[in-house]
């Protein structure tokens, strides 16, 4: 791992807005690399499971609706191997159960 600060984000194509997602996902990446972090991208859960398990992250951004696995298994799987790195989930769901469920699967929750 280098000495800069350094980020995974799993945020990637969904049945809804595939494209926009993607787009958002490069998006944040741009303004995080803007400010110095070290961005790893991945466009679903799997991809985002690998990296996390095999670098040692600052903080992770995970969408919940990630396709193949999704975002609250990739966190549980973090949780589960003992990872602490800081988990911020970005959604558009809205419900408190969602929100719940979030915070019990290890991530800390933004709408």
């Amino acid at each position: 791992m280098c000495s800069d600060p350094s980020v995974v984000l799993a945020m990637g194509p969904t049945t809804g807005y595939p494209r926009s997602d993607v787009k958002i996902a490069g998006f944040i990446a741009k303004g995080l690399r803007e400010r110095g972090y070290v961005v790893d991208v991945a466009h679903d859960g799997e991809t985002g499971s690998d990296l996390a398990h095999a670098e040692r992250y600052e903080a992770a951004i995970i969408d919940i609706m990630l396709p193949g696995i999704d975002g609250l298994t990739l966190i549980e799987g973090m949780r589960a191997a003992k990872l602490r790195t800081p988990v911020l989930i970005l959604s558009a769901r809205r419900t408190i159960d969602d929100r719940v469920k979030g915070l019990r699967a290890g991530g800390m929750t933004t709408w």
